[in-house]
């Protein structure tokens, strides 16, 4: 084997030894956050004393990622309700489905220590899409009749179905829905009721490390960006294609 054989066989070695890199989806990769979602962390920080209901929105095609107990930890809860809304059942399948009633299942079997923990006043569960926004603005009204006005902060990951929601709610287009990543870069309030008023939020997405597989999983449904994930755009894709999720 001469020189240039030596050479060309060590350099196929390395490149194979980056894609094993990059295809170890166990991979630990440091999440982060826009400026603006830190800066809404920080404005509902500052008037979370009025706010006493808090609707957590999670995508049931990726609950385990989406419902991030962390993000709750962010804020004062004490005396609050807390309404998890499982969103986009309609998308998932027989077995997603089975498993996340049995996510939930053990969220509620452990929700006194859940309610200890943030000291809430109450913990609700809404599971379906659109079709339970009926369901969701019949709780708010039920909160709203013990404490007679409530202020509501929508809270979630990116791409959740958060604006949706509140549009369903509010019955008209005012909070700006899109398909994209990071569509709502400010808060906003909106009116239900004469008694309660709603606030539209960015998504959250705390700093934290999460693998590869995982933050593929979050790219695949437009919850995150390619922009996350520190890899060749053409690497992304091919990565996607040959993670089965």
């Amino acid at each position: 084997m001469n020189k240039d054989e030596i050479k060309e066989n060590s350099n196929e070695i390395d490149n194979n030894k980056k894609d094993q890199e990059t295809e170890n989806y166990e991979l630990n990769i440091k999440l982060s956050f826009p400026l603006h979602v830190k800066k809404s962390i920080t404005i509902i920080n500052k008037i979370i004393k009025k706010i006493n209901t808090i609707v957590y929105i999670v995508d049931s095609r990726v609950f385990e990622l989406t419902l991030d107990l962390d993000i709750l930890t962010q804020f004062n809860l004490k005396d609050k309700f807390l309404i998890f809304f499982f969103n986009k059942t309609d998308l998932i399948d027989e077995i997603i489905q089975k498993k996340l009633k049995n996510f939930i299942d053990n969220i509620k079997n452990n929700i006194d220590e859940l309610k200890k923990r943030f000291k809430l006043k109450e913990i609700f569960f809404i599971v379906g899409n659109k079709d339970k926004i009926k369901e969701l603005r019949k709780t708010l009204k039920e909160i709203a009749k013990k404490e007679l006005f409530i202020n509501v902060v929508i809270i979630g990951y990116p791409n959740v179905g958060k604006s949706t929601i509140i549009n369903k709610l509010v019955n008209r287009s005012k909070a700006k829905v899109e398909d994209k990543v990071g569509t709502t870069k400010s808060l906003q309030w909106f009116s239900i009721e004469y008694n309660i008023k709603i606030l539209d939020s960015p998504g959250i997405i705390l700093p934290k490390s999460i693998s590869l597989q995982n933050m593929l999983k979050l790219l695949k449904f437009n919850i995150i960006s390619e922009n996350f994930i520190p890899l060749p755009k053409e690497k992304i894709k091919t990565l996607l294609t040959k993670l089965k999720i």
